[in-house]
């Protein structure tokens, strides 16, 4: 049998950035290129649908390795739950002397990480050693990982993202559409951006917020009637698709004002369509972001830093168009996946053997394991 790169993560169904991320690699070819074989250890439902995913793949990675299989597990984490379910396939790896690229997602990883009592943060530490070479996601985060631990291989490799080759010219767009895509929470900032709105679409009625995705929607939509701007709040749960295309190419600006970010997919899809981004200073952002120059970093919790944002944008489109078209710039120049995937293929050479190196033919057991 021929042995391949196991890879763990989040079902590729599950709304959110890991799996965005994992999906652009295997539409664009790694899967293919490594044979990838692909194990779901999370997935978005009940309880003991996620015990039982988890209690799958980890019998399905013991066969695996039981096998001589793996040549290489590429494992996706997070933080809190999500760690400490890949920390099993850790010491799995481990004991079969197998390579382990351990690629860190989300901000609130350091947050996880403090909060841990000294116990926990012995383990977490323990863990993270384990691993051959750890991945993430902007220099930002390298220095914080090389922090709690210093003597692994930290690569800080951006996440891609693909972009159609022709956008909607940003003048031909309707004025003032400005959208928030990512989970409705309030980590996300989405009740501070209600707050922010309700005061400047009294000076620009013209305005329409656009909320899209899944979350504490009840709250939200009782915010927006408590402060009377129904008729100026569209609401559309989650999108995908077409109908995420289109709000993006009929938005002018996105707004991002979360606590914690790790590198937002949202704000990298924004940024390639030529949408003005207003961020918060926090994760990787401000490696993404040059203030006032292809978008405006502001503090989180901050109100009144984010009204000003959007009434710079709104009193000057021109200004913010041209925001726009070097953010599109930015994002062809360094986020797209012919970017971005050779660095990750330069990691899983370096930590390959010279004999598993090169690319196979993919051989799969019944196809993609766990999908």
């Amino acid at each position: 049998m021929k042995r391949r790169i196991v890879m763990l993560g989040t079902s590729i169904s599950t709304r959110g950035g890991i799996s965005s991320v994992i999906n652009i690699y295997r539409d664009c070819g790694l899967f293919e290129r490594w044979g990838i074989a692909y194990l779901t250890t999370h997935v978005e439902g009940r309880a003991s649908q996620k015990t039982y995913l988890v209690i799958k793949a980890v019998l399905q990675f013991a066969y695996l390795l039981l096998t001589r299989q793996v040549s290489l597990v590429h494992l996706h984490a997070s933080s809190n739950a999500s760690f400490w379910r890949k920390s099993i396939f850790i010491l799995m790896a481990r004991a079969a002397r197998v390579p382990i690229l351990f690629h860190l997602h989300g901000g609130g990883f350091i947050d996880f990480y403090r909060a841990s009592s000294d116990t926990a943060k012995r383990l977490i530490r323990i863990m993270l050693r384990k691993t051959s070479h750890i991945v993430v996601l902007s220099d930002y985060w390298k220095r914080e990982i090389e922090a709690i631990v210093p003597s692994v291989q930290i690569s800080p490799i951006n996440n891609p993202i693909v972009v159609d080759e022709k956008i909607s010219p940003i003048e031909s767009r309707p004025a003032g559409q400005i959208l928030f895509l990512g989970k409705v929470c309030v980590e996300k900032g989405v009740f501070e951006l209600v707050s922010a709105f309700t005061q400047v679409v009294k000076r620009y009625p013209h305005i329409v917020l656009h909320v899209a995705g899944e979350g504490e929607l009840e709250s939200l939509r009782g915010c927006i009637q408590r402060n009377n701007i129904n008729r100026s709040v569209k609401i559309h749960g989650w999108v995908k698709g077409e109908l995420k295309k289109r709000l993006l190419a009929q938005s002018t600006i996105l707004v991002l004002p979360s606590y914690a970010e790790g590198m937002p997919m949202a704000m990298l899809e924004a940024m390639g369509h030529g949408l003005t981004v207003i961020a918060t200073r926090v994760g990787a952002i401000p490696e993404l972001l040059e203030n006032n120059i292809d978008g405006i970093l502001i503090e989180p919790r901050r109100v009144d830093q984010l009204c000003g944002a959007l009434e710079t944008l709104l009193r000057d489109p021109l200004m913010s168009q041209q925001m726009g078209v070097r953010a599109a710039q930015k994002i062809r120049d360094r986020f797209l996946p012919s970017k971005i995937l050779p660095l990750i293929e330069t990691v899983y050479r370096g930590l390959l053997s010279v004999s598993d190196a090169q690319p196979a033919a993919v051989d799969r057991i019944g196809g993609s394991l766990g999908q």
